[in-house]
């Protein structure tokens, strides 16, 4: 019966992730407001692209709501939060997922942290913090877990590079697309941080495996 339950991917980027659930049966549906998140992908997904509330959507219209890494970046997260609740079935479930700012990366690297992200992520979260905004939109906490692999492990290797690097965050940006060539050549990036990118990139990864490994485990 699963390819009867619906979902709803709040801040669903491109709609990768929802098109690989679309094909898996059921009913799904996404929103992304941001520019970049332009919808590149073939499967029948309904993509709003207003904010929240205006997108039309019914009371208790959803069996799952997931908010993947956007509810850092919302001016008013408990509004949505509120939102995503109406939207949920009386049995429904949200899956949230935003970086700890009480994880060892944020400890260690402080201002390099990658995912510090400033000014794009407007709020950081802890446990604590996490359960309160949620509890106050009414749901009930039923896990927390800390084992988020690409997001985690990834957050190692930048904050490293991070911590030598004047330019924050560039392989991210690198992998994105978002810097190339042309910045290097035009001097809008430092070729000092593209080579020491490219040299520590792997000793950097490899440190980093148990570093993640260890964080999660405790």
């Amino acid at each position: 019966k699963a390819n009867t339950r619906s979902l709803l991917g709040f801040g669903c980027g491109d709609g990768g992730c929802i098109a690989l659930l679309a094909g898996l049966g059921g009913r799904v549906a996404g929103t992304e407001m941001a520019a970049s998140g332009s919808h590149t992908h073939s499967a029948p997904v309904n993509i709003c692209r207003q904010e929240l509330a205006g997108c039309g959507f019914g009371d208790a219209e959803f069996d799952i709501v997931t908010m993947w890494h956007s509810l850092e970046h919302l001016v008013e997260p408990l509004t949505y939060l509120k939102e995503a609740g109406r939207l949920l079935k009386k049995s429904g479930v949200i899956l949230v997922e935003v970086p700890n700012f009480n994880s060892w990366q944020a400890m260690i690297f402080k201002n390099n942290w990658f995912h510090l992200d400033v000014p794009r992520h407007l709020y950081h979260y802890d446990k604590k913090s996490l359960a309160l905004i949620l509890e106050k939109a009414r749901f009930k906490i039923i896990k927390f877990s800390y084992s988020s692999f690409v997001y985690g492990l990834f957050g190692w290797i930048q904050s490293g590079l991070n911590a030598v690097c004047h330019r924050k965050n560039l392989l991210f940006d690198l992998i994105n697309g978002k810097v190339g060539l042309a910045q290097i050549k035009a001097r809008s990036v430092r070729a000092r941080d593209f080579i020491l990118t490219f040299i520590l990139v792997i000793p950097v990864s490899i440190i980093s495996l148990p570093l993640f490994i260890l964080e999660v485990f405790f």
